[in-house]
């Protein structure tokens, strides 16, 4: 569409589409991959290591249930603040989140909603624990492009978004 409408005002020649392709699929291209492994990963773990079923064996009857949340929102941002990344970390984490509470509350599909009362509240703990961690993460890219924005050394930009962490 961008390359129409550059035609149409003709401020964009053919000689400079094939640059601003090369140039769109450069700067893509770590995103992409990154996103790629981490689905990979994710079917990996859910699909093929059935890893949800493994931790619901260990977490039963150790672990209380109402604190599911909790402990998804912490791992999420532990990974996230690791890998830089909170979409390879929703994509990693959230195949865990019903193979894991599905056992640990002895429910079988097909299911409603009604059915998994702290469904919801554990997703949203997955996302608010990824983007929390990828907001504190030092090597996070949106850290990065801040820091080298404002002039500033990333590891100084980082120091202070853990403020912001501590609000939750």
């Amino acid at each position: 569409i961008s390359i129409t409408i550059g035609f149409l005002r003709k401020t964009l020649h053919t000689s400079a589409v094939p640059v601003i392709i090369m140039q769109g699929i450069t700067l893509m291209y770590p995103a992409i991959i990154t996103l790629t492994l981490a689905w990979t990963l994710g079917n990996l773990l859910s699909h093929d290591l059935h890893t949800g079923e493994y931790l619901a064996q260990l977490f039963t009857g150790t672990f209380p249930i109402p604190f599911m949340p909790v402990l998804f929102y912490c791992s999420a941002l532990t990974i996230a603040m690791v890998l830089g990344s909170s979409w390879a970390t929703v994509a990693i984490v959230t195949p865990l989140v019903l193979p894991l509470l599905m056992p640990m509350l002895n429910l079988h599909a097909p299911l409603t909603i009604a059915q998994i009362p702290l469904l919801l509240p554990t997703f949203g703990a997955v996302f608010s624990g990824a983007v929390t961690g990828d907001h504190l993460s030092p090597v996070s890219d949106t850290t990065i492009m801040a820091a080298s924005s404002a002039g500033t050394p990333t590891m100084t930009h980082a120091r202070t978004q853990f403020t912001y962490g501590y609000i939750f």
